[in-house]
């Protein structure tokens, strides 16, 4: 019979169980029997305590108890066990729970029904969690309420920390969590946050854009409702003209007219009306070029709106806008873009995107959108007259049926309405109104209009004797675009002057009005005609008749004698023979019974037009006058991209072209202004032609100018083309030899040989010529040239291009054998492969633009150890303490374990070394730290005397610190290390025997050191950034940056680095504002001085910043900030003020003064300089050259005499020109000189009388 007894620590033992039953009674597993006399016993069993046999009954919190068993069986063998019970009275420490798996960010908003939760740090220090308690349901609960859940929620116990469950239908869900440790104690019930299932996207509507204009059409929803659409895109109901109407998808894309007065519908069409209105077209009209505004209303009533994504397409695919890329609104419901390609005639579409917080979208495309600035036009004249309908008197307007028409075609003149003023386009007479929708004898009603009639005593005020009024008409486009053409003057009473001038004319040159007069020529192109006309000729009583003749003299008449003219104005002579450079003056005298009076012009000359000029060259690019880049570039031994150039023949830029010229003095004075334009070459059936990229452009006398807003193609040749022109035509053109636009970098070609010669220390490499996509294969006429540097990788994460050891070596004449370049470098040192060494060769094209090859020195993959030589000793870093500065972790290496880090170039720490010998097997091993300035000792080279560990005794000053390991590795703390400094740990193993069952193996000695490792403590310091040049603040330029930096500087300037510089990287951001990185995020450049962004897509008057941000090799980093450069393409502005010359009349014939305070406005980058110049015409500087002046005001040089002659018109001219060198000119209103007092007249004594009788005496 079995007997089990237990007993406490502190009490004597005690007999539990004692029981004997039969094998009938019970049976397995709950009892055991044996054979002899089937007896059987129980295997459970439990007891209770007993109070009165304790000391103490109760336990104590966190107390561990122990209780011995022993169990007795019939033939008296024991067997005894002990086992503990802690007390744990105290609940789990509640943890925190997510929405999300482990390790995951919690989630707020999400489209799954699939919820997961997980949850951490609940404890419990005494027992331990046994097993949790959760449940999901859309409310926190208390742990009372946790056992009870319906159909729509979740709960179980589990062991696990995350549990994943199906929701039945969206809502919010709540997971609750309470631990239970091994005492069955629950903690706290802790709750998420929450997490919102939505599975309905959200809703867009009401769409306005801003500008956009819609011919007013009928649409229908799905419901049957019919709506009318006005010009504005507002809706409102058109219930009547369903059968007009188009029907859509989504009527609420329109915003419903809403009325000033709710009970009162804003607005209501009859039937009647229904036939004047059509479907709604598809297309709309923006007024405005360039910019975009659009409002619109978005809701998601479940999980909210998250963002708005906006994006202009060419096709209605929502899913990949062409034109304008998805941009964020940052949750708001409005968008504004500035964007080049709106331009005159542009279609797109506008996709919107709403996206909620459970990242669900909705896409909506409307359009398309037609870009429309363009006014309708006007084409011939409006003749006014006084007519008589009815005994009425009718002042009747006319023009051609097809004088107002649309040049785009595509959208119809909607509106005419008519004004009556007293000048062009004004209405002070009569407002404009509406044409009048009833005809007349004199006018009927037609479509479109061709003529007004209304009646004078309809006008607001009478028309009065010697006054001039103008009748005006104006028409509107479906895109709200309006024009007005107004007729010519209309005289009551016209009362003639009575003197004239005479002035030269000519039918193909237009020359400035003076005073509302045609403008006299100077110069003609032909020799066989002549032109004049004559005005101010006049008697206010007789009729004026005229002859006229012309002189080489004035008032001669040796070369056409006079003629009669009758009453006409001008004249015309042709079959002339007219000399070259000849001035020729034209006489006219005004006949009438009381008089003649004779005028004379003041002359013209005879240039012919197409003439070839020399001596002027023209140069593509801007103006050299810059300083050169290179000044402390010092990753580069020779830098590839020089200073600029008087003549480029490349360029990067695809938005922006340049040129300037020069001009000799002798053709100067022949030279009014100066036109230029852009052509680009083209091959047809093998043969170059030249075709225009830009019409001609009038750039005055400017000896520079700029086209920007282009869009040039990579790989074509382009050239500037000059015209020199004077008031009667121009020169024969003049070319640049041209430049070729290079907008991508080159293609890099496959370094196809590599070899190293150990002995002699010679590289040799040959590789593939870099190529450009548009270039024929094997030409190299687009390379500026090549450089190489070596690379490591050192560092466990190297650089994109590897950790750079040497400075770029300008590759000079490489030996050329078909498309293939060989180049053979020389080292001073051979090389020493302890690491994996790599080859890298960098090309630059003509336009600055660059890109690398790469490849192993010798092959870092290769399986023979005998191509690396690995160092004995390794230095090696532990992990950097964040919290503690220049603090590393030790490290640890297992005996007969490999190393897989590779050798340490620099460490962060300023107290401790470490390093690591893992194919030595010795056992123990003496080490020591050893730093001084003469120990050249160095990675990557093969150093004629290696440092060894006997070199120095541990009591050298050269020696930090000895001392001896078994291990295979060494710590070294509490040493004093300074920055800059390079160290090494040598180690010394004596020769050793090692005893194996079948043999011995013998090592011999080792005497040895590390390559060194070079400390850094501190962050590089950082070098001045700048884009383009350094007095640059301003470019033209949208398609590309060149950034430029000086080199930072790190551990490299202590001279104790195997590297050239201790920065293992540069990487370059551009943004919209100091630091940002909106543009382009940080991108690894490598180690260089420069670096060209290209395919950029900068918007006018933005500022943009470049980023360098440098980092060391042991990771520290900082960065350093160009200056802003803003983007300018568009000259200055000249605003609505005049320049000041004093007035209509000069009274100096020597010199001029002028103001234009206020005249010129650039609010991107201000306005530089002016150059100023006075000339007889506008735009001249035949009086007085351009001069330069920083002010507004400016008087001509007092040593120089202008001699202006009486009674001449003279012009001021004015060029402005912006930071980015973009200039435009203004012109002041004609001055003309009197500088003569009036002619004295006659006095007579007395009354006046007829005959001018003069009285001598007088009674009183």
């Amino acid at each position: 019979m079995p007997v089990v007894t237990w007993w406490e620590g502190v009490r004597n033992s005690a007999v539990v169980v004692l029981i004997q039953v039969n094998e009938s009674e019970c049976s397995p597993p709950t009892c055991t029997c044996i054979p002899k006399d089937k007896e059987c016993y129980i295997r459970n069993y439990q007891f209770e305590l007993d109070d009165d046999k304790m000391n103490n009954s109760l336990g104590t919190h966190d107390f561990d108890y122990y209780f011995v068993i022993t169990v007795t069986n019939n033939a008296m063998l024991q067997t005894q066990t002990t086992f503990q019970v802690t007390v744990d009275a105290s609940p789990p420490l509640p943890g925190h729970v997510h929405d999300s798996l482990p390790g995951e960010t919690d989630t707020d908003y999400q489209q799954d029904v699939i919820i997961q939760a997980s949850w951490e740090g609940f404890f419990d220090r005494e027992s331990g969690v046994m097993f949790y308690l959760v449940a999901i349901t859309q409310e926190c609960l208390t742990l009372e309420i946790m056992a009870s859940t319906g159909n729509d929620s979740f709960r179980t116990n589990t062991t696990s920390t995350y549990v994943t469950w199906e929701a039945p239908h969206p809502g919010t869900y709540y997971c609750t969590v309470v631990a239970f440790n091994r005492a069955l104690e629950p903690s706290e019930p802790v709750c998420s946050d929450g997490v919102t299932v939505d599975t309905t996207p959200p809703v867009l509507r009401e769409v306005v854009v801003d500008n956009a204009h819609y011919k007013p059409g009928l649409l229908q929803d799905g419901e049957g409702n019919v709506w009318m659409v006005d010009r504005n895109g507002y809706r409102y109901p058109a219930p009547t003209c369903g059968n007009r109407s188009r029907e859509v998808d989504d009527i609420e894309l329109w915003p419903l007219l809403q009325p000033l007065n709710s009970s009162v519908d804003p607005k209501d069409i009859d039937d009647s009306d229904c036939h004047v209105y059509e479907p709604l077209s598809t297309k709309a009209y923006l007024s405005q070029d360039n910019k975009l505004t659009v409002h619109w209303y978005g809701q998601d009533q479940e999980s909210d709106i998250y963002d708005y994504e906006v994006g202009l397409s060419s096709t209605e695919s929502p899913d990949v806008p062409d034109v304008l890329p998805f941009i964020s609104t940052n949750s708001r419901p409005h968008f504004s873009t500035y964007h080049p390609n709106l331009g005159e005639g542009k279609q797109f579409y506008l996709v919107i995107r709403a996206i909620n917080r459970a990242q669900m979208a909705t896409t909506k495309v409307l359009g398309p959108y037609i870009v429309d600035v363009t006014p309708p036009t006007f084409s011939g004249q409006i003749k006014v007259s006084l007519e008589q309908q009815d005994k009425q008197q009718m002042l009747v307007g006319r023009w051609e049926e097809d004088a107002f028409f649309e040049t785009d075609g595509d959208d119809a003149l909607i509106t005419y309405e008519f004004a009556v003023g007293h000048s062009p386009g004004s209405s002070e007479v009569h407002p404009f109104t509406p044409l009048p929708a009833t005809g007349n004898d004199l006018c009927n009603v037609t479509f479109p209009p061709v003529c007004v009639s209304v009646p004078v005593s309809s006008l607001d005020w009478q028309l009065h004797g010697t006054h001039t009024y103008y009748l005006s008409v104006r028409v509107e486009n479906t895109a709200g675009l309006s024009l007005v053409a107004s007729s010519g003057p209309y005289v009551h009473v016209i009362d003639l002057p009575s003197r004239g001038v005479v002035m030269e004319v000519s039918d193909a040159q237009r020359e400035a009005s003076v005073f509302g007069h045609e403008g006299d020529i100077d110069f003609q192109n032909t020799t066989e005609e002549l032109h004049c006309e004559w005005r101010g000729f006049s008697h206010p009583h007789l009729t004026v008749t005229y002859q006229v003749g012309v002189g080489t003299t004035p008032g001669a008449d040796d070369v056409i004698t006079f003629a009669d003219a009758g009453i006409e104005t001008h004249f015309s002579w042709t079959h002339l023979q007219l000399q070259r450079f000849q001035m020729y003056y034209v006489t006219v005298i005004a006949l009438t019974e009381a008089g003649n009076t004779s005028v004379t012009s003041d002359g013209v000359r005879v240039v012919l037009d197409d003439d070839v000029i020399n001596g002027t060259n023209v140069y593509d690019g801007q103006e050299c006058n810059a300083p050169g880049y290179n000044i402390t570039f010092s990753h580069h031994a020779g830098f590839p991209y020089g200073d600029c150039a008087e003549d480029i023949n490349y360029q990067a830029s695809t938005t922006a072209v340049g040129a300037h010229w020069s001009i000799t003095d002798d053709i100067r004075p022949f030279v009014r202004h100066i036109e230029w334009s852009l052509q680009r070459e083209d091959v047809i059936n093998g043969a170059t032609v030249w075709e225009q990229v830009t019409d001609f452009r009038n750039v005055q006398l400017s000896p520079e100018a700029t086209w920007t807003s282009l869009s040039l193609t990579s790989g074509d040749k382009y050239r500037s083309v000059l015209r020199l022109c004077h008031t009667a035509g121009c020169f024969k053109p003049l070319f640049s030899d041209g430049f070729r636009v290079l907008h991508d970098p080159p293609i890099p070609g496959q370094i196809t040989d590599i070899s190293y010669n150990s002995t002699a220390g010679v590289l040799t490499f040959t590789w593939e010529r870099f190529t450009h996509g548009h270039m024929t294969p094997g030409s190299d006429s687009y390379m500026l040239g090549y450089e190489w540097t070596l690379t490591s990788e050192m560092s466990s994460r190297p650089a994109k291009h590897g950790d750079v050891i040497l400075p770029w070596q300008a590759i000079g004449h490489p030996t050329q054998t078909g498309s293939k370049l060989t180049c053979t470098v020389t080292f001073d040192h051979p090389l020493d492969f302890t690491h994996c060494l790599r080859l890298l060769v960098r090309g630059y094209n003509k336009a600055g633009l660059s890109s690398s090859s790469s490849r192993d020195v010798i092959n870092c993959d290769t399986d023979n150890p005998a191509d690396f030589s690995t160092p004995i000793v390794i230095d090696a870093v532990g992990e950097y303490d964040q919290l503690s500065s220049n603090k590393t972790s030790d490290i640890f290496l297992e005996t007969n374990q490999r190393w897989s880090s590779p050798d340490k170039e620099f460490t962060p720490a300023s107290t401790k070394l470490s390093a690591v010998w893992p194919t030595l097997r010795h056992g123990l091993y003496n080490w020591k730290v050893i730093s001084a300035d003469s120990i050249r000792h160095w990675a990557y080279v093969t150093s004629q005397h290696a440092l060894r560990y006997s070199d120095y005794e541990c009591d050298s000053p050269e020696v930090l610190a000895c001392g001896t390991s078994k291990d295979n590795f060494v710590n070294v703390p509490g040493l004093q290390l300074h920055h800059g400094r390079r160290y090494h740990i040598c180690i010394h193993a004596d020769r050793t025997v090692l005893q194996f069952e079948t043999f011995e193996q013998t090592l011999a000695e080792v005497d040895t050191c590390s390559n060194g490792i070079t400390v850094d403590l501190t962050p590089p310091l950082p070098g001045q950034v700048w884009i383009n040049r350094r007095d640059r603040d301003f470019q033209t330029s949208v398609s590309e940056l060149y950034v430029f930096w000086d080199s930072f500087v790190d551990v490299e300037e202590h001279g104790m680095s195997s590297h050239h510089s201790g920065i293992q990287k540069y990487e370059l951001a551009i943004g919209s504002s100091p630091s940002g990185v909106d543009i382009q995020d940080f991108r690894d450049q490598g180690v260089t001085n420069m670096a060209a962004v290209h395919n950029l897509h900068l918007q006018q008057g933005h500022t943009y910043y470049a980023t360098i941000r440098a980092t060391d090799y042991v990771g520290f980093s900082v960065t350093s900030v160009s200056q802003g450069v803003t983007i300018d393409v568009t000259a200055p502005m000249v605003t609505d003020a005049k320049i000041d010359v004093g007035g209509r009349y000069h009274l100096s014939t020597s010199s001029v003064t002028a103001r234009w305070d206020g005249v010129f406005l650039d609010p991107e980058s201000g306005i530089s300089h002016y150059e100023w110049s006075v000339g007889s015409g506008p735009g001249h500087a035949d009086i007085m050259p351009f001069t330069r002046t920083e002010s507004e005001e400016a008087v001509s040089d007092p040593a120089l005499d202008l001699q202006l002659q009486e009674g001449h018109a003279y012009y001021v001219s004015v060029k402005a020109y912006n930071g980015a060198g973009l200039s435009v000119i203004a012109v002041s209103w004609p001055t003309v000189v009197e500088s003569s007092p009036p002619e004295p007249g006659v006095v007579y004594d007395g009354v006046p009388s007829a005959h001018h009788q003069d009285a001598d005496f007088q009674v009183r």
